[in-house]
């Protein structure tokens, strides 16, 4: 259970690498638009402010490697669409931030964020699954619908210009919420 009664509608999570004994959470569409840090015991440690950036449906979150070897990187999933409106599937990326010597509740707010913007090649999408493959670096997103369909943003991530995810398959569920790709690759 979250300690924190300001936390209405937590839609992802993911465990920190470098500051391994938080968790990153996030809350569902339109809610502030900061990652809340708990610790493993779900109590509230405090937040990160993407600066400039908006939560217009974010559903999951997702860490690992990124433009700079040895450094750790999460990835906010601004990707949910349940009514098919939004032009682009956004992901936000931001280096982990050192808390080492943080005094808690954490209130720190992340400068421009990476925007990532990407396209589907056969229309718009509802999400709510991003996956990120510690091997590779790229990123999946994967949707809802009668099908699951598995998107791939590849690596290096074009954080400029809006570029077309590529469609992989399709897996037969329909309601595909979450999903994290293990820090070893392999699962």
């Amino acid at each position: 259970a979250v300690n924190n009664n300001k936390l209405k509608e937590i839609s992802g999570i993911v465990a920190g690498r470098t500051n391994k004994e938080m968790l990153y959470v996030h809350e569902d569409s339109f809610c502030p638009n900061k990652v809340y840090l708990l610790n493993t015991k779900g109590e509230y440690q405090g937040s990160l402010k993407l600066k400039g950036r908006k939560n217009w449906d974010w559903e999951d979150i997702a860490i690992g490697g990124g433009p700079e070897e040895g450094k750790n990187y999460i990835y906010v999933g601004d990707i949910g669409d349940n009514y098919k409106i939004m032009n682009a599937a956004i992901v936000y990326r931001f280096e982990e931030p050192d808390l080492s010597d943080a005094s808690f509740p954490v209130k720190k707010i992340i400068y421009q964020p990476e925007k990532l913007r990407f396209q589907y090649p056969d229309g718009r999408h509802n999400a709510e699954t991003l996956l990120f493959d510690p091997l590779t670096k790229d990123l999946y997103i994967v949707t809802k619908g009668k099908t699951a369909g598995i998107y791939r943003a590849k690596f290096p991530q074009n954080a400029v210009k809006s570029t077309e995810l590529e469609y992989i398959g399709s897996l037969p569920i329909s309601q595909a919420t979450g999903g994290s790709i293990s820090s070893d690759g392999k699962e």
